[in-house]
């Protein structure tokens, strides 16, 4: 019998992040003056209430009242309140943060930092999802293989945190190539496909630590890599040239399908919501395989082909076995039909 591994995301989530600031403990000489003063133009993030915020160390910021005529009232301490959930009756569960690495003990990867919050019982029932980035690549000043020291370390470390907490979801949220991280990759943006057997092995390994979303940074840039974004406080600075799923080329008017275009429409097409990742056996030098069940019963097979030549494959499902010549670094779907 196949393995139930992990199925593919059905459902949306909203993060939901109130801050909620009160302003405590004003003074005047010595005389309590608490309700003398009120708490106005409460910012997060120079935001009014937001929804979500994308900030380490947000910013917050208030101004205060008092009544007309008084004078020399100062603020000697404030406490920062977050609404509880369960009060306000909001369903909406929590993405628990998004980590910028699948797990390489850096202290920022999501297999150290998840289970202070998800074994606590009491946090960890209005945690929904485990997000995390698939940027532990960019430690690499040579291009990630394994002849220059990139391993499947973290994927193995992730899949563990998903054998710890099989109920919660893991999304792995964003990931791409740009000129400050990915020094290897020139230029950017590209417009050829020598990077879509690193792409189609990265989301292989994530479905196989247990992943059930996929999502690449950038959807559509121009010809320069570009619009891009400046935030000094997650280091972007200008200059930020990113690699698109999609170029656009305003000046010729033409529109170009990366590899990482490919390598997620093999799976984007075929393995759909619902469907369920089983266990596949085997094993030869270079070959990939990954295999869901989807709702209707059909069987998909996803094979990777790493090598630089062609390699002749034999697939068994329910008796039946085919033999397949899998093109040089390529992915090959199999459809499975249900009889």
């Amino acid at each position: 019998m196949p393995r139930l591994m992990n199925r593919l995301g059905e459902s949306g989530l909203i993060l939901v992040a109130i801050i909620l600031i009160l302003a405590l403990g004003e003074e005047l000489r010595g005389q309590s003056a608490v309700s003398a003063l009120r708490p106005v133009s409460l910012l997060c993030e120079y935001l009014v209430n937001p929804l979500g915020i994308d900030a380490v160390k947000p910013r917050l910021r208030w101004v205060f009242e008092s009544k007309p005529g008084e004078r020399g009232r100062k603020q000697t301490a404030y406490q920062i309140l977050v609404a509880l959930l369960e009060k306000e009756g909001i369903k909406t569960g929590i993405q628990l943060s998004e980590t910028p690495f699948r797990g390489n003990s850096s202290g920022l990867d999501a297999p150290w930092n998840y289970p202070t919050v998800l074994d606590n019982p009491e946090a960890r029932k209005y945690v929904a999802a485990l997000p995390y980035h698939g940027y532990d690549f960019i430690r690499q000043t040579k291009p990630p293989t394994r002849e220059n020291g990139y391993d499947l370390q973290g994927f193995e470390k992730l899949a563990e945190l998903h054998k710890r907490y099989p109920d919660l979801p893991l999304w792995m949220t964003e990931v791409c190539f740009w000129t400050q991280g990915t020094p290897w990759v020139k230029p950017i943006p590209r417009d050829n496909y020598e990077d879509s057997d690193f792409w189609i092995n990265q989301i292989t390994s994530d479905l196989e630590a247990g992943s059930s979303g996929w999502t690449y940074w950038n959807m559509i840039l121009d010809q320069n890599g570009g619009p891009w974004l400046i935030s000094p406080i997650h280091h972007d600075p200008d200059d930020n040239v990113q690699q698109p799923v999609v170029i656009i080329n305003r000046d010729i008017k033409k529109i170009c399908y990366s590899d990482v275009y490919y390598a997620i429409a093999h799976f984007s097409k075929f393995d759909r919501p619902g469907s369920v990742r089983i266990g596949s056996v085997g094993a030869a030098d270079g070959i990939r395989c990954v295999a869901f069940i989807k709702p209707d019963g059909q069987c998909v097979t996803e094979l990777v082909n790493s090598l630089e030549s062609n390699s002749s494959v034999l697939i068994e499902w329910r008796g039946k076995t085919l033999e397949r010549s899998l093109p040089p670094i390529s992915i090959t779907t199999l459809l499975w039909r249900e009889r």
